[in-house]
């Protein structure tokens, strides 16, 4: 929909940028809070108060992701990938990561979550709802976001034979629920 990136600041050495789509989210986002979830859970406060509430709380998630985002860039330059900048936008599949994302924190928000059914990981063992009133269900499963669930079982156990290759280093100091917690190769 838009190209045209913002430039917002310049952090560590990361240039961090935005699409203009993200502007247009975040109003969403603030109107949302401002005039369903905060007035919902947090009766006879007045209008203003619930639009400041609203901006704070989506400017909260922004800087959130944004933080996120330049851990895993961080993490990257450790690593040798070389990391100019970060840029918010659109995914590529068509669908807003961070509306995805500010979908499922309101979820839990309003405690739509907490009597849903779920469904187990077979090699990470937690547990995910099949289905939540107001959530596209085809993000409350890891496997489903992926275009291709073949790809998406091999990383996963790439990443599952990682945790377990790493974990044998401390695995005589964790207690026996640390160790039956994390993902099971067997």
């Amino acid at each position: 929909m838009f190209e045209k990136r913002i430039k917002l600041f310049k952090i560590l050495g990361f240039e961090v940028g935005i699409d203009w789509s993200w502007i247009i989210l975040a109003i969403l986002i603030a109107w949302s809070l401002s005039v369903g979830l905060f007035p919902f859970r947090y009766k006879n406060l007045s209008t203003q108060t619930y639009w400041i509430m609203g901006i704070v709380g989506a400017l909260g998630l922004f800087i959130s992701i944004i933080l996120h985002e330049i851990c895993h860039s961080l993490v990257a330059r450790k690593y040798g990938v070389p990391m100019k900048g970060i840029t918010l936008r659109r995914s590529d599949t068509g669908r807003d990561t961070a509306g995805l994302v500010s979908e499922g924190v309101l979820a839990i928000e309003v405690g739509a979550l907490d009597d849903v059914p779920t469904r187990e990981d077979p090699v990470f063992h937690l547990r995910f709802p099949i289905s939540c009133e107001g959530v596209p269900e085809e993000i409350l499963n890891p496997r489903s976001t992926w275009r291709n669930a073949k790809e998406y079982d091999v990383a996963a156990l790439r990443l599952a034979e990682k945790f377990e290759k790493n974990f044998a280093k401390f695995e005589g100091q964790a207690p026996s629920e640390v160790k039956e917690a994390g993902p099971r190769l067997k």
